[in-house]
C-alpha cells in the first residue's frame, strides 16, 4: 500500500471517528460516547482510537477542534464583519441554522462537560480564548478605548455563549430580540464613552 493511500485511509478513519463521536454526544450526551460505541458507529476497530488520537480524551479534543473549524467554515462571519451591528445581523440571520447544527450542539455539550473533565475544559478554554480574540479584532476601530477592548470582547463572548445555552435548552427563547437588545447596549455604551 502506497504512502498516499495509507494517508487517505488514515484521514477517512479519523473523520469517521470524529463524526461518530460528535453524533453520539449530540444524540445521547457525553456518557453515551464510550470508546466501544464510537468505534461501532464509525465501523472501525476500537484500537484505532488510541492509534489515531492517543485515547478517547484526544478524540474528544479533536472532535471539538473539528466542530469549531466546521462552525467557522459555515458561519465564518465571526471575524469578517466590520461592525458590531453587522455581526449581530449575521447572528440573527443564522439562528435557524445554528439550532439544527450538530457542530454547535457538540460545542454546547463540550462546554458543559468541561466543568467535569479537566482535559475537555482546557480544550474548551482554548476555543473560548480564540473567540474572544476574534471579537477583540471586531471591536477594534468601533470607538472604544484600546484598554477596554478586551473587556468588551469578554463580555460579548460571555453574552453570546449564554444566549447559546438559552436557545439550545429553551427553543422559545427570543434569541433575535436578545441579540438586538445586546446590540443596543453595546452601541449605547460606545456612544456614551465617545
Amino acid at each position: 500500500m502506497g504512502k498516499n493511500l495509507r494517508a487517505e485511509q488514515s484521514a477517512r478513519t479519523r473523520a469517521k471517528l470524529i463524526a461518530a463521536t460528535r453524533d453520539l454526544v449530540v444524540k445521547g450526551g457525553w456518557s453515551s460516547a464510550s470508546s466501544r460505541s464510537i468505534a461501532e458507529k464509525a465501523g472501525v476497530n476500537q484500537a484505532l482510537i488510541n492509534f489515531h488520537f492517543e485515547g478517547k480524551a484526544g478524540l474528544f479534543r479533536a472532535t471539538l477542534n473539528h466542530c469549531v473549524t466546521e462552525i467557522k467554515n459555515e458561519f465564518g462571519f465571526w471575524m469578517a464583519e466590520s461592525s458590531v451591528s453587522a455581526y449581530i445581523e449575521k447572528c440573527v440571520e443564522s439562528i435557524p441554522r445554528v439550532r439544527r447544527n450538530k457542530n454547535f450542539k457538540f460545542l454546547f455539550a463540550a462546554m458543559l462537560e468541561g466543568a467535569h473533565d479537566a482535559k475537555i475544559k482546557r480544550a474548551v478554554i482554548e476555543q473560548m480564548v480564540a473567540f474572544r480574540e476574534g471579537l477583540a479584532v471586531l471591536l477594534t476601530g468601533q470607538g472604544l478605548p484600546e484598554d477596554d477592548i478586551a473587556r468588551y470582547a469578554t463580555m460579548m463572548a460571555a453574552t453570546m455563549d449564554g444566549l447559546m445555552i438559552h436557545f439550545m435548552l429553551d427553543p422559545s427563547t427570543d434569541t433575535e430580540g436578545a441579540l438586538r437588545a445586546f446590540e443596543e447596549m453595546v452601541v449605547l455604551s460606545v456612544r456614551d464613552r465617545g
